[in-house]
């Protein structure tokens, strides 16, 4: 809709729910455009109710729906969940967008929040364990490499792989593994997944701290892996 691509998301809310009560009418993307733009106004309860209502009509069996979409409905869910408190709702619709999503890199994107959305909850610690270990498995057709033993007396070769290397909450997780390792005993390699479009002025500054930079966004996981091991990374 014309109003929420020009940001006036009051309107796009008004004008969606209007268009709502006729017949024949794409009522997916009209509840998906009012969820998007409650949730630009802050209002995640709202946005949720038009979500969740989104998933509604798209789960009907005579609707013909787009599992890609489904996956990606089920994602703003689970994201929206997670910032209400509602974490176990959130765990299992994080799993269920994993499961429906048909591109490898959104299926471990989804899997990696189910596995964070785990901590919010009071689960068995083998629990816990084994949904790690699943992890695992996005990476089964990348051929294992043979480790190469650190050769005592050199540098420790330490790797750090990431899509968030930029102005992101997790800056606040990593800057100080790069900035204050000892330089004497440990040589650093960050390995950038983030697409270079979204490279900003903390991304300039965390390539100034560390040893080795390698921007692989786009690249498959066995290029990754090969890159890696090439490069001798010991951690």
């Amino acid at each position: 809709m014309a109003y929420f691509s020009v940001k006036e998301y009051r309107k796009a809310v008004f004008w969606a729910e209007q268009a709502l009560s006729a017949e024949d009418v794409e009522k997916v993307k009209l509840q998906i455009i009012r969820g998007e733009s409650y949730r630009e106004l802050l209002d995640y309860v709202a946005a949720l109710q038009a979500f969740l209502a989104a998933d509604d009509l798209l789960q009907r069996e005579d609707f013909g729906y787009s599992v890609e979409l489904s996956s990606g409905l089920k994602t703003a869910i689970a994201h929206l969940q997670n910032l209400l408190g509602y974490a176990e709702a959130s765990s299992r619709n994080y799993l269920l967008a994993s499961a429906e999503a048909t591109d490898s890199g959104q299926q471990r994107i989804n899997y990696s929040s189910y596995l964070l959305s785990l901590h919010y909850r009071m689960v068995n610690p083998v629990f816990m364990y084994q949904e790690h270990i699943k992890y695992q498995q996005f990476f089964a057709p990348v051929a294992p490499y043979r480790h190469i033993p650190h050769q005592r007396g050199k540098k420790l070769h330490v790797g750090y792989i990431s899509p968030d290397f930029h102005q992101h909450v997790m800056f606040y997780f990593y800057h100080q593994l790069l900035a204050c390792y000892n330089k004497e005993e440990f040589s650093v390699s960050c390995y950038s997944l983030l697409p270079t479009e979204k490279a900003d002025q903390f991304t300039l500054y965390l390539r100034g701290l560390v040893d080795n930079w390698r921007d692989l966004a786009g690249k498959t996981n066995a290029e990754i892996a090969a890159q890696i091991y090439e490069d001798r990374i010991d951690i």
